[in-house]
């Protein structure tokens, strides 16, 4: 619940310069109704919308943030945390663990794929993976 609250802390008060989230939860509530992965959170309600990392973004400005997702996170699906992401108006990097759960790493084989910008795509056609394990956006 840390990183949830971070975003709000950061949205709440100017002063935050830096953020740096990992495994984001709570974010993106009425993802459901999209047809995204619920994960381990509660469904949208009007009041609900208020503890949602997706509501406070908007207001996190001149605040850089660094923000790392496990792609197999069943509390905090990949969709959600991406979600959070494309919702931030600043300075912004993610980082996805391949095999990479909710607080835990990949194992053995544990690639880390970071992309900087705004929107994260995954469509092929848009992102190369280079051989040190790194995506970037086509140029």
């Amino acid at each position: 619940m840390g990183a949830m609250q971070a975003v709000a802390v950061a949205a709440l008060c100017p002063e935050v310069t830096t953020l740096s989230l990992q495994h984001t939860w709570m974010c993106d509530l009425a993802g459901g109704d999209a047809d995204r992965i619920d994960g381990w959170t509660p469904g949208w309600s009007e009041a609900g919308q208020y503890f949602d990392a997706c509501y406070f973004a908007p207001y996190v400005r001149g605040t850089v943030c660094n923000m790392t997702a496990a792609m197999g996170d069943d509390l905090a699906p990949l969709s959600r945390v991406i979600a959070l992401y494309n919702a931030l108006d600043t300075d912004k990097q993610i980082s996805f663990d391949q095999n990479g759960r909710h607080n835990e790493t990949g194992g053995g084989y544990n690639k880390v794929y970071q992309i900087q910008g705004d929107p994260v795509s995954f469509d092929l056609d848009e992102v190369v993976i280079l051989d040190n394990g790194y995506a970037q956006p086509q140029e």
